[in-house]
């Protein structure tokens, strides 16, 4: 007959079992280390921007326009405190308009915007002194802690920039509503009934060269 194994060993061999057993756990919390790590080295620091990071989380288009200083932006954002993940901000389906440069918001969101592209989806960390606590800012009541550091979920959906006719047409209707439309439709007229003044005056003087 087999003789009984010792004590010892069969407490080894058990020990090896939840050892294999703990295997898949094991595994799964160093690929979420590892992934955490992936995720904190992809942060991009913003030159210049005051200890200001972002994540680019979807791609947009950069061939048509990419945000800088005194453009119109249309964007979509949500705040949310970087320590509970708890949202504070956040304007939901409608769009906020934004023009940079001006400093109607807090720092970190207009370093953040710029460099964005149409549809371009970013993460922007932003430190206590370029958020709620920029010594710039007199804010009549904050939404988080002093001292918090805060992330915005921010989306570009449009550009309107100076020196297009797009940009114009806008701020003339914004702001002048309908004299406005009137008057910048008689100015369209003046500088049409100019060139075709000036167009039918090349053709008869090419004409009478002839």
């Amino acid at each position: 007959p087999a003789l009984p194994r010792p004590p010892g060993m069969m407490w080894t061999e058990a020990a090896k079992m939840r050892t294999i057993g703990l295997l898949p756990l094991i595994l799964t919390l160093l690929c979420l280390a590892g992934a955490t790590e992936s995720a904190e080295d992809s942060w991009i620091d913003i030159k210049g921007g005051d200890g200001v990071q972002y994540i680019v989380k979807e791609k947009g288009d950069c061939s048509s326009y990419v945000v800088q200083d005194d453009d119109i932006v249309f964007i979509s954002h949500a705040g949310y405190l970087v320590d509970t993940r708890q949202q504070f901000d956040g304007n939901g389906d409608a769009f906020l308009k934004v023009k940079i440069g001006q400093g109607s918001i807090i720092k970190g969101m207009e370093t953040g915007i710029k460099g964005q592209c149409v549809g371009e989806t970013r993460i922007v960390r932003m430190p206590p002194h370029t958020a709620f606590d920029d010594p710039l800012k007199r804010f009549k009541s904050k939404p988080v802690p002093i001292g918090s550091t805060v992330e915005y979920h921010i989306t570009v959906h449009g550009v309107q920039r100076p020196g297009t006719l797009h940009y114009y047409w806008v701020i003339m209707v914004e702001q002048g509503g309908v004299p406005g439309l009137i008057f910048l439709l008689i100015v369209l007229l003046a500088c049409y009934g100019i060139y075709d003044s000036f167009s039918k005056s090349s053709r008869k003087t090419k004409s009478k060269r002839r």
